[in-house]
Order: structure tokens, then C-alpha cells, then sequence
């Protein structure tokens, strides 16, 4: 996997994340595991409220059916959305 490839999944995902009121605090591919692997971390932006299970839940669907509607990654791959 290219550095471009990762920066564009990279910045896919923080734009995405932004976009439902959070921030990438964190992001890393495993490009070794099979499937791929990208894990995020992620914060509220309104720093007065803490990260949910459920939010965790609904942003994974979400950026996942992000990556899988880009042209990015042709590849199986897990998503591990998490808190910092």
C-alpha cells in the first residue's frame, strides 16, 4: 500500500468523522493483517462531551460505507473505531 493511498484513507476518514462532530485523534492501517486492518481514534469536538459506545457504533457504519463507496481500497479490511 502507497503513502498516497493512506494519506487520501487518512484524510477520507477525518473529513468523514468532521463531518458527524468529531475529531481523528488517531490513525493507524495494518497493512500486514488479512484482512487489512485501520483502526480510528476519535473525540467529541465539543470537548465537554465524552465519546459513546453508540457513537462508535454509528461512525464505523458510516466511515465504512465511506471507504467502501471510494476508490481507496479494493481490498477486505476491517474498522475499529475507538476513543482516545
Amino acid at each position: 500500500m502507497t503513502n498516497q493511498t493512506v494519506t487520501e484513507l487518512k484524510a477520507l476518514t477525518s473529513q468523514s468523522a468532521i463531518d458527524n462532530g468529531f475529531d481523528v485523534t488517531g490513525f493507524k492501517m495494518f497493512t500486514h493483517l488479512d484482512p487489512l486492518s485501520i483502526q480510528i481514534n476519535i473525540r467529541h469536538e465539543n470537548p465537554d462531551k465524552k465519546v459513546t459506545i453508540e457513537d462508535c457504533t454509528d461512525l464505523s457504519k458510516y466511515i465504512y460505507e465511506v471507504i467502501q463507496n471510494s476508490s481507496i481500497i479494493n481490498q477486505p479490511f476491517t474498522l475499529e473505531i475507538s476513543s482516545e
